[in-house]
């Protein structure tokens, strides 16, 4: 956690610095400054976890860079250092969000049990941040999952949240070749050349054992399809199809329809036996109209297929 100190007097300020053990406690003296229009610059650009300031400074005080710094939604927190004593500044400070308002001189023990208790709401409030986004995850998962087995109750989905509110989407089942080698989860934002900043290109879903990826939108849909044009004829050593076996489903244009886009993906991953030498990929235009699978072959290629499969057995 990082820590800004601020006073206008250089003596205080170098006394605050050694004041009390800060690596100790957990923070890292980020940066220091002398006036309240440089403090502020610095508070919003580094962004630490609390900030140290005196009340009284030239150009602006403590509390007008505590108040501009709550309208640039700045979030941390504040202790200020004050040689008034005064309610109302207390009371103004208390209301801007200053977490602890201190008089000068400081007290050792009274300045170290108020960044201790800064230091406790901040890592309280770390890690109910991170269990509420493990939940979310979770959450996340299983809402995808049913989306692909459509088991899904579409009336309760919150579609902006999920970022699943895209005009088109397509589903894209991966496997390795090569299991001793291959990666538990393939780069496809570096494959397809695509930011999946808060999954906005893509989501990538474990069921069954197999790796899935839905496309969501057209630009990753056409960075996929560029993807398959540029590997299509037998892909180069170490390349990424190299050592890939992929089906991809339709695209399908309402949420409901995820789960067509993802059948056809697994029935085609069904059929890897019937793929030819080097095939990698298969793509929903290769399914049958019907159910039935026909493959005519002529009686030489009936003799030398009977006599590969006899002689692997």
């Amino acid at each position: 956690m990082n820590v800004l100190i601020a006073d206008d007097e250089s003596a205080v300020l170098e006394g605050l610095k050694y004041i009390i053990d800060w690596q100790a406690l957990g923070f890292t003296i980020c940066a220091e400054s002398k006036n309240g229009e440089e403090t502020l610059e610095k508070i919003l650009r580094l962004q630490p976890e609390l900030v140290l300031l005196d009340i009284r400074m030239p150009r602006l005080s403590g509390l007008e860079v505590v108040k501009r710094c709550r309208e640039q939604s700045y979030s941390g927190k504040f202790i200020i250092l004050s040689g008034y004593s005064d309610f109302t500044y207390a009371q103004t400070a208390m209301r801007h969000g200053v977490d602890f308002y201190l008089t000068k001189p400081i007290d050792e023990d009274e300045l170290e049990n108020a960044v201790k208790s800064v230091r406790d709401d901040i890592l309280k409030a770390h890690k109910n941040h991170t269990v509420m986004l493990q939940y979310r995850e979770k959450a996340r998962d299983t809402i995808l999952r049913d989306l692909l087995l459509n088991q899904v109750d579409y009336y309760s989905i919150d579609y902006s949240d999920l970022h699943l509110n895209c005009s088109v989407y397509q589903a894209i089942i991966y496997e390795s070749y090569n299991q001793d080698t291959f990666h538990s989860a393939w780069d496809f934002a570096g494959l397809l050349r695509v930011t999946n900043q808060d999954h906005n290109s893509f989501e990538h879903i474990q069921l069954d054992g197999q790796d899935i990826i839905l496309l969501k939108g057209e630009f990753a849909i056409e960075r996929f399809q560029y993807l398959l044009a540029h590997y299509d004829k037998n892909p180069q050593k170490g390349s990424p199809l190299d050592s890939l076996f992929l089906t991809y489903g339709r695209k399908v244009y309402r949420l409901e329809q995820v789960h067509l886009s993802y059948e056809d993906a697994l029935s085609l991953s069904k059929r890897r036996f019937f793929c030819e030498q080097n095939q990698h990929v298969l793509g929903f235009n290769k399914l049958p109209l019907d159910d039935q699978f026909t493959w005519q072959i002529n009686p030489n290629e009936a003799e030398s297929y009977k006599q590969r499969l006899s002689d692997y057995i």
